[in-house]
């Protein structure tokens, strides 16, 4: 078998490797799961609601993104916690922190349109719970910036379905990164 596969990948490890999983993912699931458990492999990943969470927001994942990995998972016999318990979690953690309201928004073609907006209810202590997360880290940019201010950018980001206004700290190293943008308002676009 070894020397079909050396025939077939080469004789890199990498290829190898990448032959033995090509190999795997042709199994059928039940095949796999047999195959698994003879190496003494068995047992499946569960991944419960709030890592489920913490991985979508690490990786910046949309809750339609995520369906798709979840799919992908359960055809290899993963397990995901379901999107409704994960978003659960989301409401519990966000509390009342955000509201929505109704707000007019100029639309092409439609004039003045009134839509839902998304909004942080206190943007101001949003701000400083991360500042002061952020205070061994903040950046003066080389005096650009005095020693007794900081520098907030207002900004906003049509794209995805959506428009999102954010606030970004402009005294770290990376102003630009979304790790250091706070999302203050969402409005879904049509």
């Amino acid at each position: 078998m070894e020397t079909a596969r050396e025939a077939i990948a080469g004789t890199s490890k990498e290829a190898a490797q990448t032959q033995h999983t090509h190999e795997l993912n042709r199994l059928l699931n039940p095949v796999r799961r047999e195959v698994f458990k003879e190496a003494g492999l068995e047992g499946t990943v569960h991944i419960d609601k709030h890592h489920a969470l913490a991985m979508k927001v690490a990786v910046g994942l949309t809750y339609s993104q995520q369906r798709e990995i979840r799919r992908v998972l359960k055809g290899r016999g993963e397990k995901i916690a379901h999107e409704g318990a994960e978003r659960k979690v989301a409401k519990e953690l966000i509390g009342d922190d955000v509201t929505v309201t109704e707000m007019l928004f100029s639309s092409a073609g439609d004039g003045l349109v009134e839509k839902q907006m998304v909004k942080l209810t206190n943007i101001g202590e949003k701000l400083t719970k991360f500042l002061e997360s952020q205070r061994e880290s903040l950046m003066w940019h080389d005096g650009a910036i005095a020693e007794n201010e900081v520098w907030v950018k207002v900004g906003g980001d049509h794209g995805q379905g959506s428009l999102k206004f954010s606030l970004a700290v402009v005294n770290t190293k990376n102003p630009n990164s979304k790790d250091n943008d706070i999302l203050i308002g969402m409005q879904e676009s049509s």
